[in-house]
């Protein structure tokens, strides 16, 4: 217990002592231990050696377990994309020299100036508008019925 002055001795009250008594630095001995009590066969587990470690690193708490399930993710997920590219493979397919022949052959050989006399002849000033049929429940678009 401090006194700073004379007067302060009678403006004590029995809790103010006990909190300097608690808190005071000169006490070698806390009042509840933090340690728990730990036999030698518990300290001696990779469970209490981790448990000790993880009050001293953060990072076996917190970043360990989060590395561990990302690299673990990446493991789990390399077969479900692997899938994926295998159809697009499947779907996208090489095409061999006869059947790159015959798609030549089969292709109308385009002129400029036929294209042009061919489009110049279609009819564009006379032209009706005609409504696409539309899927059940999807909007018409027709206001007022």
């Amino acid at each position: 217990l401090t006194v700073k002055s004379p007067s302060a001795i009678y403006q004590t009250t029995p809790t103010d002592c006990l909190w300097d008594c608690l808190t005071s630095s000169s006490s070698t001995m806390s009042v509840f231990s933090n340690k728990k009590f730990q036999s030698k066969a518990d300290t001696n587990t990779f469970a209490a050696k981790y448990r000790a470690q993880m009050a001293k690193r953060p990072f076996l708490l917190f970043g360990l377990p989060f590395v561990a399930v990302m690299i673990a993710g990446s493991f789990v997920l390399t077969p479900a994309t692997a899938i994926r590219y295998e159809k697009h493979d499947r779907r996208v397919r090489q095409v061999t020299r006869d059947e790159e022949l015959n798609l030549r052959r089969s292709a109308r050989k385009v002129d400029m100036k036929e294209e042009y006399y061919r489009l110049a002849a279609k009819d564009i000033d006379n032209w009706e508008q005609k409504r696409v049929q539309r899927l059940k429940g999807e909007h018409d678009g027709i206001i007022g019925e």
